[in-house]
């Protein structure tokens, strides 16, 4: 399979969807990148990941799968026992219920003290729980989600008439049914105790109210400006004030018979569940040329919870997407037609979203509910309802095992943790017992300790976990010793007594990374200011020091300093307290790893060898000293290299009489190649790939594809740090190592920087110029410009940083 195939499978696949939406709609932006991960929450229920770059910016997508003639699936709306209760979060009302999933539901609205009510009808196990006889009757605006006793999913306009009939069947139309008035109650409003235990009572803002309270069927008492009573368990309350409740008071007496009737269509009776959101966005196929709700947020991108059925009604699908972020920027309401109809939706409709969509499951194995979206505001808001997806099958025998570890690579000699887990025939949790699991190891050598795993030798392999007859895989990198340690932090302020986690990451030659268990790290800690055991430090005494991590002979340091209390701070590195604070310069440096390929090389000419220089340049103009520099430049690259390459901002500028080749990143893209070697020059100049040209993501991909050099250069203007939009920054990153790694070329990336300096990621380098924009640069040293010298002789490439007065080499 070549080089990126499956994505670009998947980029067809949609552009499919793409062109057979409705043309009454946009498109949807284009889409250049994605990856799909799916897994099974129970039998009948899926949950979909989807990580979609498109050309607008990335789409975080959530979709829950339910198959409704499953016998093991239970679908109910979430909510508090009362109406009255303080909002909870979905999370809350998904483990209080014990679902396995849930997303949120209606708009709702705030009654005041953390409480409120769901906008529209709202049924839940059956019941009739609240709505109003408004609803919909001026226009089919706002749409409900609702399955019926035969499992039947209805998408509809949801219409009630809400009837009180009292003695020789005198009637009133009630207004609403366990909500509030929204005509300071002069209207009649009935409320049992799904809203709350007690009436509402007389009050400064209503002191005239009239309470009816009925119970089995006959009127019990008549309440005229009296505090708040009891509501009747078996029945409920009549409130009304003004001239209804004058008609009330004329026409019901003590012992009078009074009915409350709500007919609906669809008929509520009928139905197991519903909850009301806003627009239909696919009616029987077709998205709507209209919608009948729409206000200025549906028409920008938000954050989005829909729902829509499969054209058998067979499959309810549950999907949210995160906005508002710069991992997800959310849909508007047009796109999220198109999105349900890419899904599969025959019908559809659009929840409260917002800082309300949220999505929770539960995590295979577990009976641990997770967050599996990203909030907007950054935490979970509190809301009036959503929709449970339920496991109704019992217990069963363990049929499936799954094992996970927090990082698939591992350092030789040092360990890591694998969980196993178990599930029964219904993807139901059955627990382990630890005694019975079997480790082994294939492809490399190494040692269990119960559920740790040392590596001995260096390499890909496979950890093995067998129960029984049932075993479980999953791949393994062993990477050689580490050379270099990052911290989580680069220094610590605290308090004193309180505590924090330092985690160790570590990188290889080549620039894999992998996770480092603090057991397998020397821990010490300078300064007598506290004590550190597994990588948690315990602030013990006011000072300042540093903490010491080390895995064999390589370090890293993290800066201390610790002070009294919570209100006094102290600067890790402020010069004016010398009794407290230890300068940044008592640090020791963290070991620095060699770079094989930066070294002097005999040059041997041949058809496949070359030297090719790099300058990198963010200057618009130049003063004398550094002209006479370039200058200079340009006459080495034209008696002595072969190439140059220019990158930077203001790389045309550099550019002197060159007598040779010349790449010169500008606001293009393209491909150059030169003997053995490709260029490929991306352009970045704003802030990325996709800020600067979507389309250059597809080109890039097929021209991997298509490269048929041993060597690759990628020219950029910045590095890949300094996207605007990290995770853009990483998809370049990983779709470079993925390359290297099934290519195995040579993979350099060239860019300018405030530094010379080169880093590994994944055998990939990453080299930095900084050209005249070093700190060091003056005219009182003008030996610290630098360019870069590399030296291609075949499949060995060396690379030198020199001065450009031709006075020594640095690294």
């Amino acid at each position: 399979m070549t080089y990126l195939k499956k994505v670009l499978v998947i980029f067809l696949t949609t552009v499919c969807a793409v062109l057979t939406i409705s043309g009454t709609a946009v498109a949807q932006p284009k889409t250049l990148y994605e990856t799909r991960v799916q897994q099974t929450i129970t039998a009948g229920a899926t949950l979909e990941h989807i990580s979609r770059f498109t050309a607008d910016g990335w789409l975080n997508i959530k979709v829950l799968r339910i198959d409704t003639t499953n016998p093991n699936i239970k679908i109910d709306t979430l909510a508090n026992s009362r109406i009255t209760d303080p909002l909870s979060t979905v999370l809350a009302l998904a483990q209080e219920n014990n679902a396995v999933a849930a997303v949120n539901a209606s708009f709702f609205n705030p009654m005041g003290g953390g409480t409120g009510y769901p906008d529209g009808p709202f049924v839940q196990g059956g019941d009739l729980v609240a709505t109003s006889g408004w609803y919909n009757q001026n226009n089919d605006e706002m749409a409900s989600l609702s399955l019926d006793n035969a499992g039947q999913i209805l998408f509809n306009y949801w219409e009630n008439s809400l009837t009180l009939t009292g003695f020789n069947n005198v009637s009133f139309a009630v207004t609403q049914y366990n909500q509030p008035s929204r005509q300071q109650y002069m209207d009649i409003t009935v409320l049992d105790n799904k809203w709350g235990p007690t009436t509402l009572g007389a009050s400064e803002t209503y002191p005239d109210l009239v309470e009816i309270l009925v119970s089995q069927g006959r009127v019990i008492e008549i309440r005229q400006a009296m505090p708040a009573a009891t509501i009747p368990a078996q029945g409920y309350v009549v409130i009304s004030r003004g001239e209804q409740a004058l008609k009330l008071l004329e026409s019901l007496r003590m012992g009078d018979p009074a009915q409350f009737t709500v007919t609906s269509n669809p008929d509520w009776s009928d139905l197991q569940m519903s909850a009301t959101g806003s627009s239909l966005l696919v009616k029987d196929g077709q998205i709507p040329e209209t919608f009948s709700y729409s206000t200025g947020s549906f028409d920008k991108k938000n954050p989005r919870t829909l729902a829509g059925s499969s054209e058998d009604g067979k499959q309810l699908i549950l999907v949210t997407i995160d906005g508002r972020q710069d991992n997800s920027i959310g849909l508007t309401q047009s796109e999220s037609a198109q999105l349900m109809e890419e899904l599969g939706a025959y019908n559809a409709l659009i929840f409260d979203g917002g800082g309300s969509t949220t999505m929770v499951a539960r995590k295979p194995g577990t009976s641990t509910l997770d967050l599996v979206n990203i909030p907007s505001e950054g935490s979970l808001r509190s809301v009036a309802n959503g929709i449970g997806i339920f496991s109704q099958a019992s217990s069963g025998s363990l049929t499936k095992l799954i094992l996970e570890t927090e990082d698939p690579n591992v350092f030789v000699h040092t360990s890591r943790k694998y969980t196993l887990r178990g599930v029964d025939s219904f993807a139901n949790p059955v627990k382990i017992n630890p005694q019975q699991i079997k480790w082994r190891v294939s492809g490399i050598k190494g040692r269990f300790r119960d559920n740790q795993f040392q590596p001995t030798s260096v390499g890909k392999g496979k950890i093995i976990a067998k129960v029984g007859e049932l075993t479980a895989e999953l791949d393994i990198r062993s990477l050689s010793a580490p050379v270099k340690l990052k911290l989580s932090s680069d220094k610590l302020d605290l308090p004193l007594g309180q505590s924090q986690t330092i985690q160790v990451t570590g990188y290889d030659q080549q620039g894999f990374q992998g996770k480092i268990q603090p057991k397998d790290v020397q821990w010490a800690v300078s300064g007598k200011i506290g004590d550190l055991k597994e990588g948690i430090f315990k602030a013990t005494a006011v000072g300042a020091g540093y903490i010491k991590a080390g895995v064999g002979g390589v370090n890293a340091y993290i800066a201390a300093a610790i002070y009294e209390n919570s209100t006094d701070t102290i600067d890790s590195f402020d010069d004016d307290q010398p009794s407290q604070v230890i300068e940044q310069r008592e640090i020791p440096q963290n070991t620095s790893p060699k770079d094989d390929a930066n070294r002097r090389t005999d040059f041997k000419s041949g058809s496949e060898s070359f030297k090719f220089s790099v300058f990198a340049s963010r200057h618009a103009s130049y003063n004398t000293m550094e002209e006479q520099l370039l200058n200079k430049m340009t006459g080495y690259i034209n008696e002595n290299l072969d190439m140059a390459v220019y990158t930077g901002s203001q790389a045309p500028t550099a550019v002197r009489d060159m007598s040779k080749p010349a790449l010169i990143s500008k606001n293009e893209y393209k491909t150059y190649d030169y003997k053995n070697s490709s260029f490929i020059q991306l352009d970045v100049s704003q802030g990325g790939l996709r800020r600067s040209d979507p389309e250059q993501w597809l080109w890039l991909f097929e021209e991997l594809d298509n490269l048929t050099g041993s060597n690759v250069f990628v020219v950029m203007s910045a590095a890949p740090a300094t996207f605007i939009n990290a995770k853009e920054s990483e998809l370049l990153k990983d779709t470079l190592a993925e390359y290297r790694e099934k290519t195995g070329k040579n993979l350099w990336v060239l860019f300018s920087g405030d530094v010379n300096q080169c880093e590994l990621d994944r055998g990939v380098r990453y080299i930095s110029c900084a050209g005249f924009s070093t700190q060091d640069f003056s005219p009182e040293k003008p030996t610290a410009a630098k360019y870069l010298e590399v030296t291609v002789m075949e499949n060995d490439i060396t690379y030198e940083f020199k001065d450009l007065l031709g006075e020594g080499i640095t690294q």
